[in-house]
């Protein structure tokens, strides 16, 4: 069943928004994104979420 969703590792989302991988953990510790385990070392994110949490308006 295909959810729709799009995932990025965390050095992915990081060059995508041009901010430093650091920032993306940090979001995540502070509760602004979602992490998703899909194993004990992968760490995927939402790209929706990424583009949410830093959308510059």
């Amino acid at each position: 069943m295909n959810t729709g969703r799009m995932y990025e590792t965390i050095a992915e989302c990081a060059e995508r928004c041009k901010v430093n991988e650091k920032t993306i953990r940090r979001a995540i510790a502070d509760g602004k994104l979602t992490a998703y385990r899909l194993g004990p070392r992968t760490t995927r994110l939402d790209v929706h979420e990424v583009d949410a949490a830093f959308a510059t308006t």
